[in-house]
């Protein structure tokens, strides 16, 4: 009996993390650790990439509830990266950053599925109400 309930436990716990696993894309490696500072701090489970392609197979490997991507990445713009998890993960939570204010990127990032736009430096506390309302 106390190894099914132990059995129990460790699978909701796992289910629980995967609900708030959170791909970090950015290739700032200072601001991506200060973002997954923030959201392991928060109980999330960040998982980090600095370009496109390794956003892609993180994003297939652990199935993010959300994911924070920088408009520009070294391989690709972060509209395409966007697209395809958007493809792969249509109830992905998917937040556009960028250091650039610039309404253009915005309103194509929301039409193509965005949830958000933030300009960066992200504010944690704006951050954290977007990913848990």
């Amino acid at each position: 009996m106390i190894n099914e309930l132990q059995f129990l436990l460790k699978y909701q716990e796992r289910d629980e993390m995967m609900e708030k696993t959170v791909l970090v894309v950015d290739d700032n490696a200072a601001l991506m650790d200060n973002l997954n500072n923030i959201l392991k701090e928060e109980g999330y489970l960040p998982i980090s990439a600095a370009n496109c392609s390794e956003a892609m197979v993180l994003a297939r490997q652990h199935n993010p509830q959300a994911a924070l991507i920088d408009l520009k990445l070294p391989d690709g713009a972060g509209i395409d990266l966007l697209l395809g998890l958007k493809r792969d993960r249509p109830d992905c939570i998917c937040i556009m950053l960028s250091a650039f204010a610039d309404l253009d990127s915005e309103l194509t990032a929301l039409g193509q599925g965005a949830f958000q736009y933030l300009q960066k430096p992200v504010r944690p506390q704006e951050l954290l109400r977007l990913l848990d309302p």
